[in-house]
């Protein structure tokens, strides 16, 4: 069951992204910290719900929590040089490792082409860390390839 994160699902979704910022942490340490306490976590998390551009869900079997997604859309304003564009930028995607490579990834993905579709947007970006083949691979299954290096 995919739905909308709620105030009372910041506890699952904090440890399911602590096993991706230990991932980030270990393999990039320059750039990530390793995963901070549960509350400081939470306290992080917690307004991003509150985002009226922030698009959050959660992935749920049987009542646990198995995964989680967390978009958001950006604005640009037209300039001299470019457009005004508006597009999503998936900032965090995260499966619990006993349930990946069973359909909850792609779910979530599904869910967030959904909604860029009824928010009309035609372009989401995220990036992905060239040490993380399993997340490449993922990404290029759901039509992402590299548009800027």
């Amino acid at each position: 069951m995919i739905r909308a994160v709620t105030p009372n699902d910041i506890g699952a979704v904090v440890r399911l992204f602590h096993g991706v910022q230990e991932l980030h942490a270990t393999h990039v340490p320059a750039a990530f910290r390793q995963p901070s306490d549960e509350e400081s976590a939470s306290a992080w998390i917690a307004p991003i719900l509150g985002n009226p551009n922030a698009y959050c869900l959660l992935a749920e079997q049987d009542g646990e929590a198995v995964g989680y997604l967390f978009a958001q859309e950006v604005h640009r304003e037209e300039s001299l040089i470019r457009p005004a564009l508006r597009w999503l930028v998936l900032e965090h995607i995260a499966v619990a490792p006993s349930f990946q490579r069973r359909g909850v990834g792609t779910a979530l993905m599904k869910a967030l082409f959904a909604e860029a579709a009824a928010r009309k947007i035609e372009r989401i970006e995220l990036e992905v860390w060239s040490f993380n083949d399993k997340a490449q691979v993922f990404f290029a299954q759901h039509a992402f390839a590299a548009f800027n290096q």
